[in-house]
């Protein structure tokens, strides 16, 4: 049963558990598959990201410089301001939908790679 610690004291046990945590994942952080894990993960998210960035700013400054075009009729109440704006919804949720198969197919069997190392340095 774990005592109750005041606030500035530590417990002894947690103490030891946690330095060996902290030793443990600085060894990991300078891990190759680590690494190319964080990179993986990184370049298309920047990349996405900076994209649909650049989608939205072409739309605001559509929306501030050719209010002529953007007010054109496309059908009914939907004009070019509006389309864009429901396209710009769209291709987030398509980034967000390509991110999540991504994630699934190329990062998880790397972080499970990752997971199973940290978990056979713990166990030796």
């Amino acid at each position: 049963m774990r005592r109750n610690t005041l606030p500035g004291e530590q417990d002894e046990s947690l103490s030891r558990h946690s330095d060996a945590r902290t030793a443990a994942l600085l060894q990991l952080q300078d891990n190759d598959a680590l690494l190319r894990l964080r990179a993986a993960r990184r370049r298309p998210v920047f990349l996405m990201v900076g994209v649909i960035f650049l989608f939205y700013v072409l739309e605001v400054i559509l929306a501030n410089e050719a209010v002529g075009f953007m007010a054109l009729s496309l059908a009914g109440p939907l004009n070019v301001g509006l389309a864009l704006s429901l396209l710009q919804c769209v291709t987030t949720a398509c980034a967000i939908q390509w991110h999540v198969r991504r994630a699934r197919r190329v990062l998880d069997p790397d972080a499970a790679r990752v997971r199973a190392l940290l978990r056979d340095r713990r166990q030796a």
